[in-house]
């Protein structure tokens, strides 16, 4: 075994199909020159499609400000071409933004995309993509199932605030495993093949088959919250950073992750670069640090024998002890509501400590469990 632990940081790219919030968004980092200059701006044409998606709603939001759309509108009818045709003003794009499209409801006139229409099938979910704003501008999106399957292998990194060329270096990864195809032209696969899918004509570019994709469409047409199978379609990991001592545990806190890391104490881990984990400083615990987390700048420590800790980590390189209560056997892992701690205490079962006094925690209660807590 291993003398030494690493903290790994790894995307899996699982789309359930007894998971997915259904909400379709469209990702857009603005494009350099558009947008704010004198002059009328142009609209940037996309396209919805499940099979193409009459009549539907589209939001578009600021990234990381989902309070309220800075554009809505609807889909296109009409032609069977046309259906599903939208645009955004390229106006309201700032030059380096990213942006948040929300499409919903609507009719599907392609249930089973081979190109001939059918139907109406109503609409009754929502879809998700990723697209940069110089592909919108260019008219060549496509938001597809396959564009979901991103969004749903990166939407707890999106939900972090990540930087854009984090999320687009993550979409680069991910269209490698996803196409074995280029498709916009540019003998590369990368994040611009995602938006650049057709699900008639490109059918044949997906390394896993379209039956599976299919299944979610028909799911999301549903409106089902929950997939009666899941699909994994790859596993990746991002970064790695080697802890002095042996990682038990791992709370995460913004772009910080705070791993309790044994004899070595609680390490703070900047991962804002998932392929760059970096030191920001740490605190060496006495007993044994076995589980962690995290309340405003508190680090509470399950530390073996010494029981739980209250550490300061507000300032990363300067993290600090507020207080600690010893309890009677050994802290292996700690959770936290309101004022009070739940500490997992060994042989002595659960402890409750109150810690609205960080300096002064005092015992609430006790419960002797069956068990080893």
């Amino acid at each position: 075994m291993r003398r030494f632990a690493q903290f790994f940081l790894a995307s899996f790219l699982l789309l359930s199909l007894s998971g997915c919030p259904c909400d379709f968004y469209l990702f857009t980092y603005g494009c350099k020159g558009g947008g704010g200059g004198g002059g009328a701006a142009a609209d940037a044409p996309a396209k919805a499609v499940l099979g193409p998606l009459e009549g539907a709603r589209v939001e578009v939001y600021e990234y990381p400000d989902y309070s309220a759309p800075i554009h809505s509108t609807t889909t296109a009818g009409g032609g069977f071409k046309e259906i599903g045709s939208f645009s955004v003003p390229t106006g309201a794009l700032k030059p380096a933004g990213l942006y948040l499209l929300v499409v919903s409801g609507g009719q599907d006139h392609d249930l089973d995309d081979d190109g001939v229409q059918d139907g109406p099938t109503p609409n009754n979910g929502k879809l998700h993509a990723i697209v940069t704003g110089a592909e919108l501008a260019a008219g060549t999106v496509q938001a597809t199932v396959l564009t979901e399957v991103v969004y749903q292998a990166l939407r707890l990194l999106i939900s972090t605030g990540a930087s854009e060329a984090t999320i687009l270096g993550q979409m680069n990864t991910i269209a490698r495993r996803l196409l074995k195809a280029d498709l916009n032209g540019d003998a590369v696969i990368d994040a611009r093949d995602l938006a650049a899918f057709n699900p008639v004509a490109d059918q044949a570019a997906l390394v896993h088959g379209f039956a599976d994709y299919q299944a979610i469409i028909t799911d999301i047409l549903a409106g089902n919250s929950t997939h009666a199978a899941s699909m994994e379609l790859s596993d990746a990991m991002l970064g790695s950073y080697d802890t002095p001592g042996f990682a038990r545990g791992v709370a995460i806190a913004g772009s910080t992750a705070y791993v309790a890391d044994n004899r070595s104490g609680l390490q703070l881990i900047d991962v804002s670069d998932p392929a760059n984990p970096a030191l920001l400083g740490s605190y060496k615990t006495s007993g044994g640090a076995q589980g962690v987390t995290i309340a405003g700048s508190t680090a509470y420590v399950a530390d073996a024998t010494m029981g739980l800790l209250l550490i300061d980590v507000s300032d990363p390189a300067n993290s600090a002890l507020l207080g600690s209560y010893d309890t009677p056997s050994v802290a292996h892992g700690v959770a936290i509501a309101g004022s009070t701690a739940y500490v997992a205490d060994g042989s002595s079962g659960l402890q409750l400590i109150d810690v609205s006094d960080p300096v002064n925690p005092a015992l609430l209660g006790s419960y002797d469990t069956p068990g080893y807590a």
